[in-house]
């Protein structure tokens, strides 16, 4: 309902509307949210301030103690093991700035507890006359022991118990030899050796055993060649240069002096049908490799009946014939005939002169152990060299666990007689050790 009031300027009443609750509630609760937002930010940037300057105090006294333990090498060598740097070590040290760790006009003392954890050091202060930052000001009572892993700047205490295991190393027998193609040519960054390009040449590793390294044992074996010559009986040089037909002004062929020419170059185009050529017949394909997921083509798809190079694929979706030919050649001559003999690589008292020009090789020879080039044959001999390879693997075999249960420190030097670092320096000892944790929370 309306309500009259006063008059306006103009003599006119002023109709006062009702008030809606539900706005109004809706007014109040929207500020009071805003108040309890802005409280609750003040007390959350408060809080945090707080924290970091304990955590920036903490961090001091941690890295200050870690410099002590290191100088003094009282770091703890053997995992699980700890060690506290006591407050006098620390003040003593000089290693820390005063005014860094004055809260409330009182400088806080501490000491740290360093333990071993995998290789690690878990670093925990204990704060004292330390106002706010006080650890039992700080902090809440440790919680109940977990194996939950700690993070970076949890506040942790770590228990370690001890078991240990023996172990023996073996080693397989060899493998077969390999040659130097079967051997990838980069070392193997975990092993730093050569390894078989096919692993399965690998020596089996007996299944209670663990592998510890493969060993490559190496040799090198050898492979000849000789080059071989026409020799002949009488030494006449008139005697033409080699070619597949007559040579005008030389009366004579001279049959004995045959050699074959270099093979042509594959081509589709077939060749001129000669009665001292021979001509071979292949399948040519075209040859690519694949670059940036395109195929580039050997030679702009020249075909070729076998791979032109490393890494070539054959393109398989054309064929054509290609065609290749060595010709016999001779020398021609006139007055008497030379008189040739067989290949050989040295001169005989019947056949003193070398024809240079009829060089050619004999096959490669199987390889060897040894070499065979002496001062008898290094002028017309070469050698080629293959590095073998063969293979062992060197394993591992543990035993169960000695102790029928973990133990914590005191207990297993007892039962062992030996300290953990007499244990773990034991060359074919492996302690076991097993964590657990209990933190602390901030309040």
């Amino acid at each position: 309902m309306k309500q009259e009031g006063y008059v306006d300027t103009q003599g006119q009443p002023i109709v006062k509307q009702p008030v809606d609750p539900v706005k109004l509630a809706r007014k109040i609760s929207i500020i009071v949210l805003v108040v309890l937002v802005i409280v609750f930010i003040i007390i959350f940037l408060y809080k945090k301030n707080k924290n970091d300057t304990c955590s920036s105090i903490e961090t001091i006294f941690t890295e200050a103690a870690l410099k002590i333990a290191e100088d003094e090498e009282k770091l703890p060598k053997v995992d699980g093991d700890k060690v506290t740097i006591s407050a006098d070590e620390i003040k003593q040290s000089g290693n820390m700035n005063r005014d860094d760790i004055t809260l409330d006009g009182d400088m806080c003392q501490g000491k740290v507890t360093i333990t071993r954890v995998d290789g690690k050091y878990i670093k925990v202060a204990d704060l004292s006359n330390c106002s706010y930052c006080t650890t039992d000001e700080h902090y809440k009572a440790y919680g109940d022991w977990t194996d939950d892993e700690p993070e970076d700047g949890d506040y942790v205490e770590v228990k370690a118990t001890y078991n240990y295991y023996t172990f023996e190393d073996y080693y397989t027998e060899y493998s077969d030899w390999l040659e130097e193609s079967e051997v990838e040519t980069k070392k193997d960054e975990e092993f730093g050796i050569y390894l078989p390009k096919d692993e399965d040449y690998l020596p089996e590793v007996p299944s209670p055993g663990e592998l510890i390294t493969i060993e490559q044992d190496q040799k090198n074996t050898y492979s000849y060649r000789d080059k071989q010559w026409l020799f002949y009986k009488y030494q006449n040089n008139n005697y033409s240069e080699y070619s597949n037909e007559p040579v005008a002004g030389y009366a004579y062929k001279d049959e004995y002096s045959r050699i074959e020419s270099e093979p042509s170059d594959w081509s589709p185009n077939y060749p001129d049908e000669k009665d001292y050529r021979t001509i071979d017949e292949e399948d040519g394909y075209r040859w690519y490799k694949e670059v940036d997921g395109k195929k580039v083509y050997w030679k702009s798809g020249k075909y070729y009946p076998t791979s032109p190079g490393k890494g070539y694929k054959q393109d398989t979706s054309k064929v054509v014939p290609v065609y290749s030919y060595v010709d016999d050649l001779y020398r021609y001559y006139n007055g008497i005939e030379r008189d040739y003999s067989g290949y050989d690589s040295v001169p005989s008292e019947n056949y003193p002169y070398r024809d240079d020009d009829t060089m050619e090789y004999t096959t490669w020879s199987a390889y060897y152990d040894e070499s065979s080039i002496d001062d008898s044959n290094r002028s017309y001999r070469e050698e080629r060299i293959d590095v073998n390879s063969r293979y062992r693997i060197k394993y591992r075999i543990t035993s169960v666990l000695h102790l029928d249960d973990h133990m914590e420190k005191s207990e297993f030097e007892k039962e062992t007689g030996k300290t953990l670092e007499e244990m773990s320096n034991t060359s074919n000892v492996i302690l076991d050790v097993k964590y657990q944790y209990r933190y602390r929370k901030v309040k």
